[in-house]
């Protein structure tokens, strides 16, 4: 994976800069002109002089508590390589997105002092987790005091933030049941640790003192032009801004943080020009502040950094080795139990997508990238070209994009869906690269069964809230008819589903082969022992039991989603597992029974006790519209593909189309044809180049390790679903395949281990 090749870096900087000066010149052309001008002549020497002073203090800050935590995980560094860090990253950030420019732009100082890329994303997480807990706390009671209460629960609601709590935090203690290793013990109980604790409050005091010196800025700005504001509104705006402009999805919060400030401000009475005044003010501020530190402190001769290294790998509770490993755990882990939830909330008008996963997926792409950077060596996969097929559909994305726009210009759907949605999925195949290279088959396998876990615990926990009613008993909504768990989409569900049951399969025969010699060592016992042999002869080890529970909680999830591709892909990837022995047959047998009597329980029930509406376990078959919508959507992609055979329509033509004839967006419900109509033959090619190149690996060696039949089964549930869904940007399909296509350090015998 070529990240750092310069056919790469101009689609990653292009993609974040052109979605914030989209967002910006949105703001700049609805509240700009020479009111705009006239209110950002207005503000008086004191405020200029003010706000690079509360932004200098909180740099100072943002340094301390890197210092602060580098400590804390053992690296005793000095303040003054934290400080060059520090501005290192924020001035990355300038320039890319904020999450991917602090941790290159932390590399280029602390790569010297021996700590790695993947360390340093896992830390930038850590550290990210707290801002986004202390930002969100002061957003969530700012909108309290502007929006009211009710507004804000309504949003929140939305999002079912208890309910994932609830469900990823059971998919990781069950994760961490079903096979935690002595080094996720080490890890858990060092987490979980009183001196852990105090070691997070410090993080979160220093945090908390740097938001309030941020929001003072915001605040003195809007007072030097409006000062009888409300001193308490505009600590309240200024925390939903400050926390708008902290998501990563715009380089250094330009756009983002200008279209909230004239929508926040404007509540308290400050009309647009003004309060995009104010925003703009505040970016420059901050903007200036980081240069003119990076320029005095940046320069500078380094520190020896051999004296350094020794000092500070002294009195850390883990080996060097250990602390790569350890943070690329911690960060695939996140990224595996969170890739199930995604969430579309209506909110001011606009309609965000949420997925909890993609700030962890951005830091692994980050790591990638900044290992890439330093060490000049691309990643290492197990199928050969691997690189070049990446830098491949990079661009004809970029391609395709840039076609599209020369047609009807730059559609959000093609720019954030699409372009810097492919830089997300890239993030995912790192996140699962990086636990694959640092951890071994056995840290793979360990991710492959948190999501797992973590699927199977959704159905559970979406089967009981459903039995307990429909209204829901943690945020007091109505679930959806549809049976999707938190996918927003029964059919994404579906192939969530669909890829925990080809991974259960894949090492079921494993966990088969484990057990089979402990089985015949058994039967020496004789005597008293015969009933106990006989027992596990018929049914099994109690490990192949826990695979066909899974197995089966897994496919009734899929049954219940009523997703007439899930199932069918579902039946094929069975009965191919089955007839070529990918699978353990006891499983598989074992996990259909169960399945079924899941999914029928409800008609179990009633013949008991007949009491609850169970029938709304279930969720219905597509209604005929639906399927009206899809066969239309092909046929149409047919047509435009037939208009622009070789190159295609280019990227976002089809669903601008149907948006300026129906008045509503249709995109192409078939993989295959959405890149025939709009990449052509030439992306046929090439995406056709790049499945017949992982086909190839996958059935080399009889598909004898898991990981290769995990690669098998995951294209055979791609090719076919594929055919009746645009699934190629399914995030969980690309986190599976990078964990399994990375090669391990140490070529290690993947029978057992993988």
């Amino acid at each position: 994976m070529q990240i750092s090749n310069a056919s790469i870096r101009p689609i990653r900087r292009l993609a974040t800069l052109v979605l914030s000066v989209v967002l910006l010149l949105l703001a700049l052309g609805i509240f700009g002109g020479k009111d705009f001008l006239h209110s950002l002549g207005e503000f008086p020497l004191w405020a200029v002089v003010a706000i690079p002073g509360l932004f200098a203090l909180n740099l100072l800050l943002v340094s301390f508590r890197l210092w602060r935590i580098l400590d804390h995980f053992g690296m005793a560094l000095p303040p003054g390589v934290a400080l060059r860090a520090s501005i290192a990253g924020q001035a990355g950030s300038l320039f890319v997105i904020s999450l991917f420019g602090q941790v290159v732009g932390r590399q280029m100082i602390l790569q010297r002092f021996g700590v790695t890329a993947a360390v340093i994303a896992s830390l930038t997480g850590y550290e990210r987790a707290v801002l986004a807990v202390v930002g969100g706390g002061t957003c969530l009671a700012g909108a309290i005091l502007l929006l009211g209460r009710a507004a804000v629960s309504d949003f929140v609601n939305q999002i079912s933030l208890i309910e994932v709590m609830i469900a990823a935090g059971g998919g990781l203690a069950l994760s961490f049941w079903l096979g935690r290793s002595h080094f996720e013990a080490r890890l858990a109980a060092k987490g979980l640790s009183l001196a852990a604790v105090f070691k997070v409050l410090e993080v979160v005091a220093i945090s908390l003192a740097g938001q309030l010196l941020v929001l003072s800025a915001f605040v003195v700005g809007a007072l030097a032009l409006k000062p009888d504001t409300d001193l308490l509104s505009l600590f309240a705006a200024a925390a939903v801004i400050s926390f708008a402009a902290s998501i990563p999805v715009t380089v250094n919060g330009w756009g983002i943080r200008e279209i909230a400030a004239v929508a926040m401000l404007g509540h308290i009475g400050i009309s647009g020009p003004p309060a995009l005044a104010v925003s703009v003010l505040n970016g420059l501020c901050a903007t200036a502040v980081t240069l003119g530190a990076a320029t005095l402190v940046l320069g500078k001769t380094p520190t020896n950094s051999d004296d350094i290294r020794v000092r500070a790998f002294s009195g850390m509770a883990l080996r060097p080795s250990e602390i790569e490993k350890a943070a690329a755990w911690v960060l695939a882990t996140m990224t595996a139990a969170l890739v199930f939830f995604q969430v579309h909330v209506d909110f001011l008008g606009a309609t965000i997508n949420l997925n909890f996963a993609d700030p962890f997926a951005i830091l692994a792409l980050a790591a990638v990238a900044a290992h890439v950077a330093t060490t000049r060596h691309p990643p290492a996969w197990r199928v050969s070209h691997a690189n070049l097929a990446l830098v491949l559909m990079s661009a004809l994305l970029v391609y395709g994009f840039l076609n599209g726009a020369r047609q009807i210009g730059i559609t959000q759907w093609a720019l954030a869906a699409r372009l810097l949605g492919w830089l997300v999925l890239l993030g995912y195949l790192c996140a699962g690269y990086l636990m694959s290279v640092n951890a071994g088959a056995h840290g793979r396998r360990r991710l492959f069964e948190t999501m797992i876990a973590t699927g199977a615990f959704i159905v559970v926990l979406q089967i009981l809230l459903r039995w307990l009613g429909q209204p829901d008993i943690f945020t007091g909504l109505l679930h959806k008819p549809n049976f999707e768990g938190y996918a927003a989409n029964r059919n994404a569900f579906a192939f969530q589903m669909l890829v925990c049951c080809a991974l259960l399969l894949a090492y079921s025969s494993v966990q088969a082969r484990l057990h089979k010699s402990a089985s015949i060592r058994s039967t020496h016992g004789g005597g008293k022992g015969e009933i106990g042999v006989a027992i596990r002869t018929v049914l099994g080890p109690t490990r192949l039991w826990l695979y066909s529970l899974l197995l089966s909680v897994a496919l009734a999830g899929l049954l219940l989603s009523a997703s007439r591709a899930g199932l069918i892909t579902c039946a094929v990837l069975i009965i191919a597992a089955w007839v070529t022995g990918l699978a353990d047959r006891r499983v598989i047998a074992q996990g259909v029974i169960m399945a079924v009597l899941i999914w029928q329980s409800p008609q179990i029930a009633q013949w008991v006790v007949s009491f609850a509406p169970w029938d709304a376990i279930q969720g219905p078959v597509s209604p005929e519209a639906s399927n009206v919508d899809r066969w239309r959507s092909i046929i149409g992609g047919l047509e435009l593909w037939s208009d622009h055979p070789l190159l295609g329509a280019g990227l976002g033509v089809f669903i601008e189309n149907n948006l300026r004839s129906f008045g509503h967006p249709l995109v192409v419900h078939s993989t295959p044809v959405w890149i025939l109509a709009e990449f052509g033959l030439l992306g046929a090619g090439i995406f056709g180049w790049i499945f017949c190149l992982l086909g190839r690996h996958a059935l080399e060696r009889g598909t004898r390790s898991p990981q290769r039949r995990v690669v098998a089964m995951l294209l055979l549930s791609l090719a076919l679903f594929s055919l009746a869904h645009e699934i190629l940007y399914q995030r969980i399909f690309w986190l599976v395949l990078g964990a399994a296509l990375a090669s391990l350090r140490r070529e290690e015998g993947e029978g057992c281990a993988g």
